[in-house]
């Protein structure tokens, strides 16, 4: 069951002129809260439209609160990036075909314990505004044995009260208005369901295991660290503590804190030893102040498993929406997805479209995970996948983008690029017809410049991709719908069945390394291994900010995580290895799969 954070929308919806945290010029856009000429709203209502964001850019989200863009990012808060969190969730578990159930914050405090109680009650992104029977029926099922998961930070920060309801659950009532005065003084009710922070009279951190660091000087987007590496969490995903996960922690970060019931509240103490550290990552805030971030997950006599993510980002390692849109960089990570499969399959979720179940041993654990992995519509046929995938979830590709555009990443920075100025991958592409099949890595959209060329020829064109968009934009023929490290898996007649790999992604990204860990890059090497033919090549493309993590310069990578499977090339029709391209910070590198001796 997934809740979306409506609460949280109307605090920070402007239509109008106010919301729970300014007070605008509503013609002229300027904040005259900040001014002294009026104050933010104490009451906001669910019967307004939804504002645009501030930033501009995110403006398609107008009308659906921070569902599609993050209304926030203002000059005196310095978010950098407009994009928001539910959406991304949302499209990851409808294209994983998991039976969901979507609820409201509203449905929460009016009907939850009417409802048949799921296996998992998840909650994401920005979900700062509860009221007190929302958390009356959120612990109760936790109680009884339902799953919490809280992919998100700052979750119950400020305690409200619907005030056109009853403070307890009338379902026959629909809350309208939202009540929020920040301050017990400023509050006419003084009774427990006054609008106060629930650390001061119900912590949070009772419920979730974490609470928001305030006021400490966020906004951050930084890397999460990997603390206990050996918990189940972290199965198949091949790090250790130290690790670092790109651009996952942020806007707005958790901590473990205390758990002890404020006098007069009943609910139970969680045990601090119960308290298991999933990521913690030291910090230095904007006020030059030194903090630690957490994630962490803890069980409860119920059976109960609560993990709370501490950030906010966590669903931007499951999808990239927002990425082409513009909003920002994209934060794609197999260990963030593998972490959550080995959450939800722990609380027995599985995908039902699954068509085999595959024992992989789990790391450093001495036992067998049993993993439901899904395959694409694609089948294996005579070492030939025929068709195409029919994946509906995927967003459109904007029309003027899909001719002739190519979707390249540039160190930390994603951008659309015309196919005029990559000379050198358009040389490429119209040579490859000495290959009878090929496979392109990393395809995020159906590249037609390069398509033509490779028409022109006899060459089986294939696509590994893990997040396809729709079929008509991919047109290959054979696409694998996975993760490198998948192939083997997934598609075993596949082995030795390719002439060239073409990786134009960004394997030598020192951020993509960190994400892969030492062990993920050596899968990732003996993947593209498994696909080649002997002799055939890896035609890689790497960046040339290395640093010195693995090695100091891409010579010892490559001698250290390459060379026991491949040979490196001097050239490739004529391109020397090490071929530079004019723009951007790529180079280019070819190497031959290792001949295995009979």
């Amino acid at each position: 069951m997934f809740q979306l954070p409506v609460n949280t929308y109307q605090a920070y919806n402007r239509w109008g002129g106010k919301s729970l945290y300014n007070c605008y010029d509503i013609w002229g856009g300027h904040n005259m809260q900040e001014s002294g000429r009026c104050p933010q709203a104490r009451k906001v209502s669910f019967d307004r439209p939804y504002a645009q964001p501030w930033n501009s850019a995110g403006a398609f989200g107008m009308g659906a609160g921070e569902y599609l863009s993050n209304v926030q990012p203002i000059a005196s808060y310095s978010i950098k990036s407009t994009a928001s969190w539910n959406y991304n969730m949302v499209r990851w578990m409808e294209r994983n075909n998991l039976d969901v159930t979507y609820i409201t914050n509203v449905d929460v405090h009016t009907r939850l314990q009417k409802l048949s109680k799921p296996k998992v009650f998840l909650t994401q992104g920005h979900d700062e505004y509860w009221t007190w029977a929302m958390r009356d029926h959120v612990t109760w099922w936790r109680d009884q044995g339902v799953h919490l998961a809280f992919l998100g930070s700052n979750t119950a920060y400020w305690q409200i009260r619907y005030e056109d309801v009853s403070n307890n659950n009338t379902e026959s009532e629909e809350p309208r208005t939202v009540v929020c005065f920040r301050w017990a003084r400023k509050d006419p009710d003084k009774s427990d369901y006054r609008s106060i922070k629930w650390r001061n009279i119900r912590p949070e951190a009772l419920m979730v295991g974490l609470e928001y660091v305030f006021p400490q000087g966020d906004p951050f987007d930084e890397d999460v660290i990997v603390s206990n590496h050996s918990h189940w969490i972290f199965n198949g995903t091949g790090v250790v503590a130290g690790d670092k996960i790109p651009g996952i922690l942020g806007y707005e970060v958790d901590r473990i804190a205390n758990t002890q019931p404020r006098r007069g509240n009943m609910e139970e103490e969680i045990p601090s030893s119960s308290i298991i550290k999933i990521f913690e990552t030291p910090l230095v805030t904007r006020k030059n102040q030194s903090i630690v971030a957490h994630s962490a997950i803890y069980e409860t006599k119920s059976g109960s498993v609560v993990f709370g993510a501490g950030t906010m980002q966590w669903s931007w390692g499951l999808d990239d929406y927002g990425v082409e849109q513009g909003l920002r960089t994209s934060r794609l990570s197999s260990v963030i997805e593998k972490m959550t499969w080995n959450y939800l399959k722990y609380c027995g979720i599985h995908n039902d479209s699954s068509e085999t179940i595959i024992e992989e041993e789990a790391r450093g654990q001495g036992q067998t995970e049993t993993i439901t992995t899904t395959y694409a519509s694609a089948k294996v046929e005579q070492a030939k996948l025929e068709g195409t995938t029919n994946n509906t979830w995927a967003t459109n590709v904007t029309t003027a983008r899909s001719s002739g555009w190519i979707y390249e990443p540039n160190n930390v920075e994603y951008f659309w690029k015309r196919m005029g100025d990559r000379p050198f991958q358009a040389e490429f592409y119209s040579r490859l017809g000495n290959f009878s099949r090929i496979i392109d890595v990393g395809v995020r959209g159906y590249n037609r410049y390069c398509k033509t060329m490779i028409n022109s020829t006899t060459t089986e064109y294939f696509q590994i991709e893990p997040f396809p968009p729709e079929s008509s934009e991919m047109n290959n023929d054979g696409l694998l719908n996975c993760y490198m490290q998948e192939v083997k898996e997934k598609f075993p007649a596949l082995r030795n069945s390719f002439d060239l790999v073409i990786d134009f992604g960004v394997f030598g990204w020192k951020h993509i390394l960190d994400g892969f860990g030492e062990s993920g890059i050596r899968e990732y090497i003996q993947s593209v291994a498994f696909l080649l033919k002997d002799k055939g090549c890896w035609a890689l493309k790497t960046d040339k900010g290395w640093n010195d993590r693995y090695s100091s310069t891409p010579t010892a990578f490559f001698e250290k995580f390459i060379m026991p499977y491949f040979d490196l090339g001097d050239e490739f029709n004529g391109y020397k290895s090490g071929h530079s391209l004019r723009r951007g910070n790529f180079v280019f590198y070819f190497f031959y799969k290792k001949q295995i001796k009979k």
